[in-house]
């Protein structure tokens, strides 16, 4: 991966997670 840079790679990651975290609070209601 060429340019890859750590600090986006960690905030995507993030927002990957809060997407997961977001979908199971609504299955969960």
């Amino acid at each position: 991966m060429v340019g890859y840079n750590p600090i986006r790679g960690c905030v995507l990651l993030v927002a990957v997670m809060i997407n997961v975290l977001e979908a199971m609070y609504l299955l969960l209601q």
